[in-house]
């Protein structure tokens, strides 16, 4: 054989083994195409609420654990503006525990201000009565009977009497 054909043999394949090469990494390329495809067909099903499909190789199993922690927690969130019942189902023990104190908390809360209230009227009461006992007792100390300087001609037992009497 000549050179040339050498040459061309060579040349032929180097251009088989470079075609070889460039279709393992077209192979390469469009399996890392479909694998981009199906992380983000991962992604698109996690981020907009839909589940997150169960192959490994395509949602990792962290990742979709995570989420659906936030689901839930985003579920929790929106259970807790319901009813103790929404809270139930879908909230954790230790969430469900927090809100049942809360709602002792403001059950106590609201016994405690009830308390206060039926105190204030009480203090209000005593202090209106002892307002009307001084001037009860100052206007019978005025209306008593007095001598020409203007003192007291009346004693305590005589006071006692004109009160238990009653207004003149």
């Amino acid at each position: 054989m000549t050179t040339q054909g050498h040459i061309i043999k060579v040349l032929l394949l180097t251009l088989a083994v470079g075609g070889l090469l460039a279709v393992g990494q077209c192979a390469d390329l469009q399996a890392a195409k479909k694998g981009l495809a199906a992380r983000d067909a991962c992604t698109a099903a996690l981020v907009y609420g839909q589940p997150a499909p169960t192959d490994k190789k395509t949602c990792h199993p962290v990742l979709v654990t995570l989420v659906d922690r936030a689901r839930a927690a985003d579920a929790c969130d929106d259970a807790l503006t319901g009813g103790p019942d929404s809270v139930s189902i879908h909230c954790t023990g230790i969430v469900q525990q927090v809100v049942i104190e809360r709602k002792v908390a403001l059950d106590d809360l609201a016994r405690l201000q009830a308390d206060q209230a039926a105190a204030i009227t009480r203090a209000e009461t005593r202090a209106r009565n002892s307002e009307q006992r001084k001037t009860r007792n100052a206007r019978i100390i005025q209306t008593a009977p007095r001598d020409g300087d203007g003192l007291i001609v009346c004693d305590a037992r005589c006071l006692r009497d004109r009160a238990q009497a009653g207004p003149d």
